[in-house]
């Protein structure tokens, strides 16, 4: 049959893509086959993407262009099946459709967008913002240093900044009788640490450290075929968090997680490692990490090159080593001359150091002697500053702990404590600002000020002190005999530098601290 000019033009076929927007499909094929399937068929598209990002990290630029793409296709395809399945159910109705299903149809369609708006908000968008710091301040992330140190023994240190991956890789391909990686690092990108350590675990190398291994640079210890820990080495534990903030998603918890999960780690490990902040640090002892078989041995550190010392020997280096130490630091800009001279000591001692722990006690033992000098030159004032803030220390210690208040007036720290974990961070800047002092006041006005100062009667003060703790004097006077008593031992020297300190003329408060610091015991 021809048709007339006159009939209409019949309407073209809408392309299936609009049929769905304009919700023309049926309802089972705008949400079983747009909805469903095509979410189930994206899937291995993301899991290869995936994949890929982990193997592959890339830079927080090249991230960027990937994600924001990656992000605005995601939404628009969600957004086009939400429609059009909505737009179909509405019309499924108009047809006499079941109201029932059409409930229940537009139900799962609100609850799909409400949870990938939740995740956009939760997971994505912080993750992009990080992203954006990163990349709009690339020289806030600090410097990785990855180095051969012998034949066999290759040291990461520093953070796990962008590009990590493709030096340590370089170096592997130029060095393929490699079989130990020394950590020495504080943690840095996730994504960095998780392909070196793709990598390590891949190769079956050893991973060891000596010095410190924290955050993220545990999931590179982690993937060692033996993991091994010296005698000054430690691994810090923390929840991970977002480059440029204190919080993280759930993906990345959920990563870290999977990780030690992987290798057999006890979930109240793991839980105690998630609920540490991010600002804060969790060092477990070495039982426990062998009990946890994230060590498997303890070993000599003899055994292995010694990173941190051979670096040290790098030019500048031991500058900057030096300056880290707030004493040094505070000399080099007090007295120049006295720092020049001090460095060249070091520098001596750097060549005839057997270890790292070795050169790095000397140096602790020489910034010691520098404050206990400064003290002897530096008018009361100063002084007296600097003992309010050993008291100001003491008690902090003695609230967190008696037994490290006792072992801080005897002297017998153990190896690796931190103040920063047992004091308030406000009497460890009133400690700085005291040492300065001390220090700036020894360099202006170098002459034995302990010679000058009024003696005070120290018979007096043991007298006043018993009046409320009978025990003082016996206590002070004979500290390591009564280490089995740490409170009292430290509430009988507070009470003494107290009663010292409040003695109402300085030059004889100043010398009643330097009596009760030189007392022979």
């Amino acid at each position: 049959m021809e048709r007339s000019v006159d009939d209409p033009l019949p309407e073209p076929r809408r392309h299936y893509i609009v049929r769905h927007w304009r919700g023309e499909l049926s309802l089972a094929t705008s949400l079983w086959v747009n909805e469903m399937l095509l979410g189930v068929l994206s899937l291995p598209i993301f899991l290869l993407l995936y994949w890929l990002l982990v193997r592959y990290p890339l830079s927080p630029k090249a991230l960027v262009a990937v994600l924001i793409p990656l992000l605005c296709i995601t939404l628009a395809v969600a957004i086009w099946q939400a429609v059009g399945v909505r737009r179909s159910a509405k019309r499924h109705k108009a047809q006499g459709g079941k109201v029932y299903w059409v409930t229940l149809v537009r139900m799962l369609v609100l609850a799909v967008l409400l949870v990938s708006g939740r995740e956009l908000l939760l997971g994505f968008y912080p993750t992009l913002k990080s992203l954006a710091q990163m990349v709009s301040s690339p020289d806030s992330l600090p410097a990785h240093r990855i180095s051969l140190l012998s034949e066999h023994e290759v040291e990461i240190a520093g953070a796990l900044s962008p590009g990590s991956l493709s030096t340590f890789e370089q170096l592997l391909r130029a060095n393929p009788q490699l079989t130990t990686v020394q950590l020495d690092s504080p943690g840095g990108l996730l994504g960095e640490a998780r392909a070196i350590a793709l990598r390590i675990k891949e190769n079956g190398f050893t991973t060891y450290t000596n010095a410190e291994c924290s955050s993220a640079c545990t999931l590179l210890f982690l993937a060692g075929k033996q993991r091994l820990l010296g005698h000054q080495g430690r691994l810090g534990f923390h929840s991970p968090n977002l480059y440029g903030s204190d919080t993280a998603p759930q993906f990345m918890r959920a990563m870290y997680r999977q990780a030690f999960d992987e290798h057999g780690v006890s979930a109240a490990f793991s839980d105690k490692m998630l609920s540490t902040p991010p600002s804060a640090m969790w060092y477990p002892q070495s039982e426990q990490l062998l009990h946890e078989r994230i060590v498997t041995a303890v070993v000599d550190p003899g055994r292995f090159s010694d990173g941190r010392l051979l670096r040290l020997k790098h030019p500048g280096q031991l500058d900057s080593f030096l300056q880290g130490n707030f004493v040094f630091r505070t000399l080099a800009q007090a007295d120049p001359e006295r720092y020049q001279a001090i460095k060249t000591e070091a520098a001596k001692a750097l060549d005839e150091a057997s270890s790292f722990a070795q050169f790095s006690g000397l140096t602790g033992r020489e910034s010691s002697i520098l404050v206990t000098q400064a003290l002897d030159m530096a008018p009361a004032a100063p002084t007296l500053a600097f003992w309010h803030a050993q008291v100001a220390l003491m008690q902090a210690l003695q609230e967190h702990a008696p037994e490290q208040c006792k072992n801080y007036i005897l002297g017998t720290l153990p190896a690796g404590f931190s103040y920063a974990e047992a004091v308030p961070a406000t009497v460890l800047q009133q400690i700085q600002e005291a040492q300065r002092g001390v220090i700036e006041a020894a360099a202006q006005n170098p002459s034995d000020a302990t010679a000058s100062l009024l003696k005070a009667n120290l018979d007096a003060l043991f007298i006043q002190a018993q009046a409320s703790m009978p025990a003082a004097r016996e206590l002070f006077v004979k500290p390591r005999q009564h280490a089995d008593q740490p409170d009292a031992l430290c509430r009988a020297h507070l009470l003494l530098y107290r009663l010292a300190l409040a003695l109402p003329d300085q030059q004889q408060a100043a010398s009643a601290v330097a009596q009760l610091r030189a007392y022979p015991r």
